[in-house]
């Protein structure tokens, strides 16, 4: 059965066991390279953001399961750009490189250190990009997790919300998230990663707006209109 063909409360059922599925593998991650579970910290992001991930999903099932349906289907599909594909195979990868180097560097190795009080921003951070993230998906009926054009739902260009400001407010918080979670945790390795991460994310954003440009009307218009791509006032 196709997700098409999935009623509001399977497709809530399919986002469940899916959000369930990535808490089990990115905890296995987590606590397997850190070597103990014995890590209070490493616990309470982790429940913190997948809590908040559910709760998403669970807004976007009853809200805009066209949304969800999209957000569901594999991150590697026929209909998106050729060289998202391999974008896409390689920050999944990268994505649990960051996660394991992470709490080798703070549990099992000590690596390096990052000040308690930088620790409280990180987390503050982490917990705040979720927030912007909700208002992209609150906004972008078209925020599927792929660069393509949504031709079958009528895809047009988003200008409202928190899309006046940058063109990738969903990157904008998953940057946050990205220095917010490692600093957090206690670990400067994972900063330095998820820094990368993030140039790959701006690396990513020019492209999928020259496929824009290219193939949706008026996306050369609203980028004349919103300069900057994933962080207000800088770039």
């Amino acid at each position: 059965m196709g997700l098409k063909s999935l009623s509001n409360s399977n497709l809530t059922k399919t986002m469940l066991i899916r959000t369930l599925g990535s808490l089990i593998t990115t905890g296995t991650v987590l606590f397997i390279s850190a070597g103990t579970l014995n890590w209070r910290e490493g616990w309470f992001l982790l429940v913190s953001l997948y809590s908040e991930a559910l709760i998403l999903g669970f807004w976007l099932s009853k809200n805009d399961p066209g949304l969800l349906r999209e957000r569901l289907k594999p991150l590697i599909q026929k209909s998106q750009e050729r060289w998202d594909r391999f974008y896409m195979a390689g920050t999944i990868s990268l994505y649990f490189i960051w996660i394991a180097v992470t709490a080798l560097d703070v549990k099992r190795f000590q690596w390096t250190r990052v000040p308690e009080s930088l620790q409280y921003v990180g987390g503050a951070a982490a917990l705040f990009s979720m927030a912007v993230i909700f208002f992209a998906f609150r906004e972008n009926t078209f925020a599927a997790p792929v660069v393509k054009i949504q031709e079958g739902r009528g895809h047009k260009v988003i200008s409202t919300g928190p899309y006046r400001l940058v063109r990738h407010p969903m990157y904008t918080g998953i940057s946050l998230l990205l220095l917010g979670a490692p600093l957090f945790l206690g670990s400067w390795w994972g900063v330095g990663i998820g820094a990368f991460k993030i140039l790959s994310l701006g690396a990513r954003a020019v492209g999928e707006e020259d496929t824009l440009k290219t193939k949706l009307e008026g996306y050369s218009q609203y980028c004349e209109k919103v300069h900057f791509r994933i962080l207000p006032w800088v770039w």
